[in-house]
């Protein structure tokens, strides 16, 4: 297992294997003190302060063209409710990839609560719809 599906996430690890088979880089987030930053996988992972696995491998500072990006709740916007720590907010304001979230029809809302350092995502994927944000 490569990654840890939390609640009603999607399950990537087959996308991850996937991906790495066609000879993708694929980076998993790293928790390091209040902040995230990516790590190119390699075939030693270790539980993360939250239980996720985690690559063993120093922080990936080149540029990253696709970031998936969880959340518990989501609305049409690609606005995300996630975890709480802000975590992925104050990554993806340092990044200029393509930012999608593959969830359930049942976690967007018409609504969520939007403050100021919040990041939507660009692309919104449900087994029913494609949403664009851009």
């Amino acid at each position: 297992m490569l990654s840890s599906a939390i609640a009603d996430e999607i399950d990537l690890n087959e996308a991850i294997v996937q991906a790495l088979r066609d000879g993708k880089e694929v980076f998993l987030p790293v928790v390091d003190g209040d902040h995230i930053y990516a790590a190119p996988i390699s075939s030693s992972l270790k539980p993360g302060p939250f239980g996720i696995l985690e690559p063993m491998t120093e922080a990936y500072t080149g540029a990253i063209d696709l970031i998936v990006v969880p959340g518990l709740a989501f609305n049409e916007e690609g606005y995300r409710i996630g975890y709480g720590g802000g975590y992925y907010d104050r990554f993806l304001k340092k990044q200029v990839a393509t930012t999608v979230s593959l969830c359930p029809e049942k976690l967007i809302y018409p609504e969520l609560p939007v403050e100021s350092q919040d990041v939507p995502v660009d692309v919104l994927i449900t087994e029913r719809r494609f949403l664009r944000n851009n």
